[in-house]
C-alpha cells in the first residue's frame, strides 16, 4: 500500500550540520503545529494586546543584543541557520527579517513573524517561558526585557533594519574563500591566519571586525595575518575580511571564533548539607572553567564567582526538604557547553553543622566579628557557643542557622572553628585562615593609555603598588580578566566591546579583603581612529634626474595632523598641510639618479590610532631628457609597418603627427582602467605602451601579444620610451 503524500512533506529529512541549539529551533519551527493531512485556512486578526501601548523597537538593536552570534542568547557560530535547516537562513538582521516576516513555518501551519501580532508569530512564541522546547534550547533564555523588545519590533510592523554594519562584497574585488584556522581555544597565544581566495593585491589589508591586522601578501590567492593573544583571551566570534587598496573593493566576511572550553565538573564541596540550613557557598572543582561559566542548580543558574580555571564558587539557597539536587556548570558559546552533573544531597542532620565562615580569610592580629552559618544551632534557653581554637565564645547574635561572635586579635595561620550546642553536641571542625591585611593598591601607569575606536581586543599593561593575588582591573566599573605579575605590575584584557565607543573611561584596580580596597583612577582614552590617507595626484608628476631639489605638492584625501611623507623610501620635510593637500621639499640628492623603471614611490602615512600608509603614488623620474619628435617618433617609424596600428581594425595610429594625440591620456579598449600612455606613469601597470614593449611570453601584457611584432626593441629604445613617459610624455 502506498504511503499518504503528506508523510513525505512532514518528514524533515537529513539536516546539515549546524549549531545544536539552533538546529533544534529550525526543527521546532518546522514541526511546531504537527503534521496533518490538510490545513484549515484562517484569517489573521489585526491588533494585539501586547501592542496596546504602541511599543516599538529597532531590529538592529534586537538582532545585535539577542540574535547575533556574539549575543549570549544568539547563535553559536557563523550563519546560525546559514545551512538552510528548517527553511530559516540568516547571518544578519536584514536576512533574519527576510526569512521570517510573513513567511510560513516549514509545515505551512503558522507564520514565523506576523507584523503587528507577536502572539501569532512562531519566532516570538517559541521564546516564551513554558513554550514546548523553549528556544534557544538549553538557554540562556531571553529575559522579560528582551522578550518585550522582540514583541515591540513585531508590534511596530516588523520594520526593516538599517544594517549599516553589513558590508556587501564588491563585484570584481577580493574574494575570501576560507580562513585557517577559523577557530581557536580561548587563551591561545598569537595566531597566524592563512586566508585563501582570489584577486588579492600587494596592498591588500586584512581586517578583524573592521580593524586592520598585521598582514602579509603571499600571492594573488593567499594572504597571512596575525591575530594577537589579546584577541584570543576572550571567547567571541569575529568577522574577517580583505580590503584592497583604494577603491579596490571589499571581500565577503568569514568567521574567526575564539572558543570557550567545554567545562568538566569533578567534585563539589560540600556534597551533603542539612535541610533548613543557611544559604552557603558551594565550591566546585574541575576544569575548563571561564569567567563566563555559570553554575546550574537543577538546571537554573545561580550566583557564580570564578576563582580559577579549575575552581568556581556558587551561592546555594536554603533547602527546606531532604532530597537530591543536580549541580552542573554551563559555559556559553562560542564553544563551551554543559558539564555532567554532580549530586548535592540534602539530608536531615541532627546537631550543629557549619557551611560558611565570614570573613574568610580573616585579618590576622586584629579583633573582628565572625559570622558562622549552617544549621541546628540552639538559641534557647541557653545559646550555642562557638569554639575558636578551642576557646568558647558567646554569640552576640543567635539563630538556628547563624551565629555571630567577636574574635580577639589572633596570629596569622589556620584557626579551628566549631559550634557546640548547650546539650554538648559538636559540629565538625571548619578552618578559618587568618592572614596579614592586603595593602590598598595604587595605579601609576597604563600601557597603552589609549586605543582606536572599533579596535580589536588588547592587553593593557599596568604598573603601580600593592598588587596581590586576586587583584582585579576594572574598566569603566566592570572587572576584566587580570593576571598579576608582581606587587608592582599586572596585565588585563580589554575586549573589542570596550573599544566600541569613543570617550575617556576610568580604570581602577581592586584588591580583595582582608584589607585591600580600590585604587586611585587613571583614564583610558578610546579615540576615533585616523583614516588611511589617499594620494590622488602629484605636482609636478615627474622630471629628469640630476636636477636641483624642488617642491612637490600632493593632492588627495584624509591627510591628518602629523602625517608624514616618504619619497623613494626616504622621509622628506612636510612644509604645509591640509586635509587634501601636502607640500613637501624633495632634496636634490633624492633625484640625483633614476631607476630603470622610471618611477619612484611617494607614500603618505597617517599616525595612530588607525591611520597607516597610503597606496604608493608614483613619481616619474627619467634617466635623461627625451622628446617625442627627437627620440620616440623615430622608434615608431623604424619598428611599425605602415604606421603600426593604423589599420581600421586597430585604430591606434602611431604615424608622425598622429601618435601623441592617439596615445597620451587615451583609455585602452582592451586593458580596463588603464591609459595607453599616462603622463609620468612609466610602470607597466600605468601605461599600456610600456606594458606592451616590456612584455614577454613568460610575462605577458595585459592584453594581446608583445609589441612591436617581430623583432623586440633594443634596451636603449625601451629605456627611451620609459624616460619619455616618466617625465610627462612631452610632445
Amino acid at each position: 500500500m502506498s504511503r499518504p503524500a503528506f508523510d513525505s512533506a512532514c518528514s524533515p529529512g537529513p539536516l546539515p550540520t549546524m549549531p545544536w541549539r539552533w538546529t533544534a529551533l529550525a526543527l521546532a519551527l518546522g514541526v511546531l503545529a504537527g503534521c496533518t493531512e490538510q490545513r484549515e485556512a484562517r484569517v489573521v486578526e489585526t491588533g494585539s494586546p501586547l501592542c496596546a501601548q504602541g511599543a516599538s523597537a529597532s531590529l538592529d538593536e534586537v538582532y545585535a543584543q539577542h540574535f547575533a552570534a556574539s549575543a549570549a542568547t544568539g547563535c553559536a557560530s557563523a550563519g546560525c541557520h546559514g545551512t538552510g535547516a528548517g527553511g530559516l537562513t540568516f547571518t544578519n538582521a536584514s536576512q533574519l527579517r527576510a526569512a521570517t516576516v510573513n513567511r510560513p513555518a516549514a509545515d505551512g501551519s503558522r507564520t514565523l513573524v506576523v507584523p503587528g501580532a507577536p502572539e501569532q508569530s512562531v519566532l516570538y512564541t517559541k521564546l516564551l517561558p513554558g513554550a514546548p522546547n523553549r528556544m534557544p534550547e538549553g538557554g540562556p533564555y531571553l529575559d522579560d526585557g528582551a522578550l518585550a523588545a522582540v514583541a515591540a519590533w513585531i508590534c511596530a510592523g516588523a520594520p526593516e533594519p538599517s544594517d549599516a554594519g553589513v558590508v556587501e562584497p564588491v563585484p570584481g574585488g577580493p574574494a575570501l574563500a576560507s580562513v585557517s584556522p577559523d577557530a581557536v581555544q580561548v587563551g591561545s597565544a598569537e595566531v597566524t591566519l592563512q586566508l585563501d581566495g582570489a584577486r588579492f593585491e600587494s596592498g591588500s589589508r586584512v581586517e578583524l571586525n573592521g580593524a586592520p591586522l598585521s598582514s602579509r601578501f603571499v600571492s594573488t590567492s593567499r594572504l597571512t595575518a596575525t591575530v594577537s593573544a589579546a584577541v584570543n583571551a576572550q571567547a567571541a566570534e569575529h568577522r574577517v575580511r580583505v580590503v584592497n587598496p583604494p577603491d579596490g573593493g571589499v571581500s565577503e566576511e568569514r568567521a574567526y571564533r575564539v572558543l570557550n572550553p567545554a567545562p568538566v565538573l569533578e567534585v563539589i564541596t560540600p556534597d551533603t548539607v542539612a535541610a533548613d540550613g543557611a544559604p552557603f557557598d558551594l565550591m566546585l572543582g574541575g576544569g575548563g572553567f571561564t569567567a563566563s561559566s555559570v553554575v546550574l542548580l537543577d538546571g537554573a543558574a545561580v550566583d557564580t564567582s570564578w576563582v580559577s580555571g579549575t575552581s568556581l564558587r556558587a551561592r546555594m539557597p536554603t533547602f527546606s526538604t531532604p532530597g537530591a539536587h543536580q549541580v552542573s556548570v554551563r559555559t556559553p558559546a562560542p564553544g563551551g557547553g554543559t558539564s555532567a552533573a554532580r549530586t548535592l544531597t540534602v539530608a536531615v542532620i541532627t546537631g550543629p553543622t557549619i557551611t560558611g565562615l565570614s570573613p574568610s580569610p580573616g585579618e590576622a592580629d586584629k579583633a573582628f566579628r565572625l559570622s558562622v552559618t549552617g544549621s541546628g544551632y540552639d538559641c534557647t534557653p541557653t545559646r550555642a557557643s562557638v569554639l575558636f581554637n578551642g576557646a568558647a565564645l558567646t554569640p552576640a547574635t543567635c539563630s538556628a542557622t547563624r551565629l555571630e561572635v567577636d574574635v580577639p586579635a589572633t596570629a596569622a595561620g589556620g584557626s579551628s572553628v566549631q559550634v557546640r550546642n548547650p546539650d554538648g553536641e559538636l559540629s565538625a571542625t571548619a578552618t578559618l585562615q587568618l592572614v596579614a591585611p592586603n595593602p590598598v593598591p595604587t595605579l601609576a601607569s597604563l600601557t597603552p593609555s589609549e586605543a582606536a575606536q572599533g579596535g580589536t581586543a588588547l592587553t593593557l599593561g599596568v604598573t603601580g603598588t600593592g598588587f596581590v593575588s586576586g587583584t582585579t582591573l576594572h574598566f569603566n566599573g566592570a572587572a576584566r580578566p587580570t593576571r598579576v605579575q608582581g606587587a608592582g605590575a599586572l596585565s588585563a584584557t580589554l575586549a573589542s566591546s570596550d573599544l566600541a565607543v569613543a570617550g575617556s573611561f576610568p580604570v581602577t584596580v581592586v584588591s580583595p579583603a582582608p584589607g585591600g580596597g580600590t585604587s586611585n583612577t587613571l583614564d583610558f582614552a578610546v579615540v576615533r581612529p585616523n583614516p588611511p590617507p589617499r594620494v590622488d595626484t602629484l605636482s609636478p608628476c615627474g622630471r629628469v634626474a640630476g636636477g636641483a631639489g624642488f617642491t612637490l605638492t600632493l593632492e588627495g584625501q584624509d591627510f591628518v595632523s602629523g602625517a608624514s611623507v616618504t619619497f623613494n623610501g626616504t622621509a622628506v620635510n612636510v612644509s604645509s598641510q591640509s586635509a587634501t593637500r601636502l607640500t613637501v621639499t624633495v632634496p636634490a640628492g633624492l633625484v640625483a639618479t633614476a631607476p630603470s623603471t622610471g618611477a619612484v614611490s611617494v607614500v603618505v602615512t597617517n599616525p595612530a590610532p588607525g591611520g597607516g600608509a597610503s597606496a604608493p603614488a608614483w613619481f616619474g623620474l627619467a634617466t635623461r631628457a627625451v622628446t617625442l619628435a627627437t627620440h620616440v617618433q623615430p622608434i615608431f617609424d623604424r619598428n611599425c609597418n605602415s604606421g603600426c596600428h593604423s589599420s581600421p581594425s586597430t585604430p591606434v595610429n602611431l604615424t608622425l603627427g598622429r601618435s601623441y594625440a592617439e596615445l597620451v591620456g587615451q583609455p585602452s579598449g582592451a586593458c580596463t582602467s588603464t591609459l595607453l600612455v599616462k603622463e609620468c606613469g612609466p610602470l607597466r601597470s600605468q601605461s599600456v605602451l610600456i606594458d606592451k614593449v616590456l612584455a614577454t611570453n613568460s610575462n605577458p601584457a595585459c592584453s594581446g601579444a608583445p609589441m612591436p611584432k617581430g623583432q623586440p626593441l633594443s634596451a636603449a629604445e625601451k629605456q627611451a620610451l620609459i624616460d619619455w613617459v616618466a617625465q610627462g610624455a612631452p610632445p
